[in-house]
């Protein structure tokens, strides 16, 4: 007689019951565990729908099935569903085979189909971004984050050696890679908790690296000691792989979501010249996380200098946003003016073609590509500020539209051009 429960349905019992190297391991610790650690599995219960609250979810799991295998193990075969959840919890509607031994002990757990997170992954690293949008939840952001932090160390250079940590990848307190206890590398999805995650590790080895994916949104503490640093995945595949999965992070920061994608060519030059004004967009998540990092870029061309401009109208926006909520605090991401500056005075040394510069107090403009970015209260040199105030400005004049209400086009617009190679398809016209 099969038992009426099943003891040790945790994901820890799954790793402990299976190899290191297990390669669906990331997928299995997305599954809801808890659930399947309610259900009820006795004979006379096939067929019977048992619902599960969990959090703010409600599942049913059923279990359709049980049969002995030849190892005389016991296959349960149990279907799961959800309704449609939205992005914070993932939906389901699949049939399970989870296997016990006679006297109750969870042995494993596995879908009867392939996961369809495992080609999701297929589909993020192939690009085929609407294919992957199907998938569109936090736990899939998760799992593609992470999967990409793992992808990103395992092909830079400089890491060669390490070894993939046989432990959980998306939570847990130990390494993605190591070298023994000389070298951990950990990983964090916000910027915050790998900071966190650094200070901690780094009296359990003699180095660390955290990676992060997205930057917090509000102030935290950034003191490390000597043996730890910090960098994100963005930062790293573009100083050891060239940008090449630029493309995967902005997807991600986006929450799956090709940012920009419905908007025309048409839509945007309009938006931009104020020849077919946009209404206000809002700001999302993925417009202030992508502005953080676009902030730290170094600039190399006209197009890198675009892009940190108008994250700049992002943060900007955001700010004057949260500050109209009565979040005072948000002021502190002023410094970002800094940033602005710098960008100013890389354009004064290199002259980039096409960008004009020029002071009208207390406006700082910046053309570029025949749109007017501007901002106030940049910190420049008086010297600096004196030239741009005595430039010549009878020519030109401010084009009078105002990109902070429509900060998430101007942004959109500003990452078009910094990936197309055509950069001239979605350039501005005079």
């Amino acid at each position: 007689m099969p038992p009426l429960r099943i003891r040790g349905i945790n994901f820890s019992t799954w790793l402990r019951n299976h190899a290191p190297d297990h390669d669906a391991r990331w997928y299995r610790e997305l599954y809801p565990w808890p659930v399947f650690a309610r259900g009820d599995y006795a004979p006379e219960l096939i067929r019977y729908p048992q619902i599960v609250d969990e959090g703010d979810v409600t599942y049913t799991l059923t279990v359709t099935s049980i049969k002995t295998q030849a190892n005389q193990r016991l296959c349960y075969r149990v279907h799961l569903s959800t309704n449609g959840l939205g992005w914070t919890s993932r939906a389901w509607d699949h049939d399970f085979n989870l296997i016990a031994d006679t006297s109750g002990a969870f042995i494993t757990l596995f879908t009867a189909q392939q996961d369809p997170l495992k080609r999701a992954v297929a589909d993020f690293f192939h690009g085929r971004w609407r294919d992957v949008e199907a998938f569109r939840s936090l736990s899939a952001s998760r799992l593609l984050a992470a999967t990409l932090a793992s992808r990103v160390v395992s092909e830079s250079a400089i890491f060669c050696g390490v070894e993939e940590y046989p432990t959980l990848l998306i939570r847990g307190h130990r390494p993605m890679f190591s070298k023994g206890d000389d070298l951990w590398i950990v990983y964090r999805f916000y910027a915050e908790d790998a900071y966190t995650f650094a200070r901690w590790a780094a009296s359990r080895c003699a180095s660390v690296i955290a990676l992060y994916f997205a930057e917090t949104k509000y102030q935290y503490l950034r003191g490390l000691p000597p043996n730890a640093t910090v960098i994100s995945v963005a930062d790293l595949d573009r100083t050891r792989l060239h940008g090449k999965y630029a493309a995967h992070v902005v997807f991600l920061l986006h929450q799956l979501h090709s940012p920009g994608e419905d908007l025309s060519e048409e839509a945007i030059r309009g938006a931009l010249t104020g020849e077919n004004p946009a209404e206000e967009v809002d700001i999302a998540e993925g417009d202030v996380q992508e502005s953080l990092a676009a902030l730290r870029l170094p600039l190399e061309n006209v197009a890198d200098l675009r892009y940190v401009l108008a994250a700049g109208v992002v943060i900007n926006a955001w700010i004057d946003c949260e500050r109209s909520l009565g979040k005072r605090q948000r002021k502190k991401f002023y410094a970002f003016k800094q940033q602005i500056a710098d960008a100013v005075r890389w354009a004064l040394r290199a002259q980039p073609p096409g960008v004009i510069i020029w002071i009208e107090e207390p406006f700082l403009y910046a053309r570029v590509d025949n749109v007017d970015f501007s901002f106030t209260a940049i910190p420049l040199e008086e010297g600096v500020r004196a030239t741009l105030t005595a430039r010549d400005t009878t020519r030109i004049t401010w084009r009078g539209v105002k990109l902070k209400p429509i900060a998430p086009i101007v942004l959109s617009w500003a990452r078009k051009l910094r990936g197309c190679r055509a950069q001239h398809a979605w350039a501005v016209d005079d």
